[in-house]
Formats: C-alpha cells, sequence, structure tokens
C-alpha cells in the first residue's frame, strides 16, 4: 500500500422512504367533501347529505369572509365601491383562512391588493389598507400594563440608558409607500375625498398603538421610526438616542423627547436592566 493511500470511505446508508400515509376514514372523506364543497365551490358534495344544505353553508361562507374583511377595512372597502365583494372572493381564492378565527382573514390583504392592481382604483389602496388592518390588530391586542415615568426617574440616567424597552403587544410600526393618514382622517370623519387626498407616492412612516380601548396613528419622522424598530430590537437606551444624532446639538432633546411620549402614550411595556454578571473566584 501507498503510503499516502487512504481506503475510500463508505457511503452513508440510503434513506428510509417514509413510511405511507394511512388510508382515509369515512369520516376524514365526508370531512374532506364538505371542505372541497363549501369552501371551495365544488359541484358535487358527499354522497348521502342534500346538496341545498351545502349551498347554504357556502353562501354563509363567502358572507362572512365579506363580513369579516369589511371590517377590518372598511375605508378601503368603500372606496372599491361594488367591487369589493368580487376583490374578498378572489383574494378568499388565493389566500385562504387558515385560522379558526375569521379575525385574522385580513392580514394578507395589503400585499395581495399590492400584487393585483385593482383597474383604474387609486394606487394607494394597498397602503391604507395596510393602515387599517395594523389598527384593526392593534385593537385586538393582548393587553399589557404599560409602565410609567416614575419607574424611569428611579433608575436615574446613567442605569436608565443602559436599559432596554419592551413595546406593548399592540405597537405597529409601519413603512408606507403612499401618504395614507391624511386620506384615513378624511374618510374616517365621514368628509368627501377631496383632489387634495389625491394619491401621493411619497413614503410615510406611521406608528400605531391601542391605549385603553382606544387605537391611534401617527406619521413620524425617519429617525423616530428607526428608534422604534431599535427598540423592537431590544438595543439599550442609548442605542436607540443614537438615531437621533441627525438633529445636531438638538439629538439629546429630540430622543428623549420621543421615548416620553412613548412612555405617556402607554407603549412601552417593561423597561429591563442588563443582567449583572455573577464575580469569579477570588
Amino acid at each position: 500500500m501507498w503510503p499516502f493511500s487512504r481506503k475510500k470511505p463508505a457511503l452513508p446508508p440510503e434513506p428510509e422512504a417514509p413510511p405511507a400515509p394511512p388510508p382515509e376514514t369515512g369520516l376524514q372523506r365526508l370531512q374532506r367533501e364538505v371542505f372541497e364543497r363549501v369552501i371551495e365551490g365544488k359541484p358535487s358534495g358527499p354522497a348521502g347529505i342534500d346538496d341545498w344544505r351545502l349551498q347554504v353553508y357556502g353562501g354563509m361562507y363567502e358572507a362572512r369572509t365579506h363580513d369579516a374583511l369589511i371590517e377590518d377595512v372598511p375605508h378601503t372597502a368603500k372606496l372599491l365601491g361594488e367591487r369589493f365583494p368580487a376583490i374578498v372572493k378572489a383574494y378568499v381564492a388565493e389566500v385562504p383562512s387558515t385560522h379558526y378565527s375569521l379575525a385574522r382573514l385580513g392580514h394578507g390583504f395589503s400585499a395581495w391588493l399590492r400584487s393585483h392592481p385593482v383597474p383604474d382604483a387609486r394606487p394607494d389602496l394597498p397602503d391604507l389598507a395596510a393602515l387599517e388592518w395594523a389598527r384593526s390588530e392593534a385593537f385586538v391586542a393582548d393587553d399589557c400594563a404599560p409602565i410609567y415615568s416614575e419607574e424611569i426617574q428611579q433608575l436615574g440616567p446613567e442605569r436608565f440608558t443602559k436599559c432596554w424597552m419592551q413595546l406593548v403587544p399592540s405597537v405597529r410600526v409601519l413603512d408606507l409607500g403612499h401618504r395614507v393618514t391624511a386620506l384615513w382622517a378624511a374618510l374616517e370623519a365621514g368628509e368627501p375625498v377631496t383632489p387634495a387626498l389625491s394619491p401621493t407616492a411619497e413614503r410615510e412612516l406611521v406608528v400605531v398603538w391601542r391605549k385603553g380601548f382606544d387605537v391611534f396613528h401617527v406619521a413620524i419622522a425617519a429617525d423616530e421610526h428607526a428608534a422604534l424598530l431599535s427598540l423592537r430590537n431590544r438595543d439599550t437606551v442609548e442605542a436607540i438616542c443614537e438615531h437621533f444624532a441627525g438633529r445636531g446639538d438638538d439629538a439629546a432633546h429630540a430622543a428623549f423627547q420621543a421615548i416620553g411620549s412613548w412612555i405617556n402614550e402607554g407603549m412601552i411595556g417593561a423597561i429591563r436592566e442588563p443582567a449583572v454578571a455573577e464575580a469569579g473566584p477570588l
């Protein structure tokens, strides 16, 4: 044998084929056929079940998906008008409900609208839908008692800047491609959509949150938007403040003004100090 020769490594054994799925039971087949008839609209239903009953269920499902979505994006629905029911039907066909509650049905609606432009419709509708969905999510988000400024005052400036903060579950930070907050406000107030509210293809950064039982949103500057994303990533207060450095001499004031507004609006649910390393042996 040559000095540097080696044996050829043995090949790994072939992976075993996954076991075949068990045969479909009668109950499973019945459930599948009812689902296909009601949800997918297949022409034939399970044997032994009167078709008119399945038609009733099918009509109810379509009506409920429409009602569920119009509750979440009422202003988008208003602007779409008579086209909204057909759009909901097309959306549900491509993005069917996968949650036990129809309250989650609209999770992909704004993205779907973006990839399926409605002819002769406003180009800012996907962003309006995104804002409305964020507000709907904020309303049903888990409750969380916010912290108060007194808790921060007890820490002192030096300890506070080393901490990281946690947003309450209702907070949503949006990056929209159109300015839609003024449009939303007009529609919410029942005002007509005037030419002044024509689609404006300008980036708009928005934060959405719930305070008590009321949902709020406000457009924010780019540095505050970046600071909120930094906060969500559990960066320290010191790192969050660095996002306001572009304001020059006003940077420190702007940073703590923003943080103060988050606290006053109930957007901060917790503040954590860094873990103290255990002392090693002397």
